[in-house]
This record gives C-alpha cells, structure tokens and sequence, in this order.
C-alpha cells in the first residue's frame, strides 16, 4: 500500500506511514509502471552482437539512468531487474567487441604486409 502524501510503500494496514508518519486513511494501490529506459536498455545490449557493440554503447547508460531513476522513484517504478540486466549485458557486450577488435588489428597488420610486400619482378 502506498501513501497519498509522499507515495512510500507500507507494509500491509499500518495506521500511519513508515516514510512521513501521515496518517494512512484511505488504501490506495498503485500499479507500478515498468520504465521504459530499462526495458530500452536490456533490448538495447541484447542487440549489441548484431550492431558490432553500438547499441550497446547506447545500452549502458540508459541502464545506469533507468536504475537512478527506479531507485528515486519511491516504489513508483519497476523495471528495477530489466535496468541491471541491460546494464550487465550492454557491458559484457562492449568487452566482446573491445577483445574483438584487438585480436583483428594483428591480422589487419599481417593482410596488409602481405599487399604491401615487395613484388616479384618477372
């Protein structure tokens, strides 16, 4: 149950709010809302493979905002497990990506040695 006055979650039918100490007259339920930035942000680094990293790049903060945000929000948002999961994965992803390019950049270098060699004279 949550409090009209400063929105904080009680637990089950106290007289008066844990948070603010108002009075609890009327329960009201709020149906959470599940943000919309974490739910962005686990699509986002799940899509990280398929856009060498790039989404993912965009995944990581959104995760890291959405978490801020879930955390201030006073139990009005939800999402809380879709923030950490986009984050987690987002970050795996540009630790893919990183390694990746940095086992390329010796076969860049090889391919390119290769072309550029000296040329057989007929």
């Amino acid at each position: 149950m949550y409090c009209q006055n400063c929105g904080a979650e009680n637990p089950s039918a106290p007289a008066e709010c844990v948070n603010c100490q108002q009075p609890l007259g009327c329960v009201v339920y709020v149906q959470q809302k599940i943000s919309g930035l974490a739910i962005a942000s686990f699509v986002l680094g799940l899509a990280g493979p398929f856009t060498n990293g790039v989404c993912a790049l965009i995944g990581l903060p959104l995760g890291i905002v959405a978490l801020v945000q879930i955390n201030r929000s006073q139990g009005k948002l939800d999402g809380k497990g879709f923030a950490i999961a986009g984050i987690v994965i987002s970050a795996v992803m540009i630790a893919v990506c990183v390694v990746m390019i940095i086992m390329c950049i010796p076969v860049i270098r090889a391919i390119q040695s290769l072309s550029l060699g000296p040329s057989a004279s007929p």
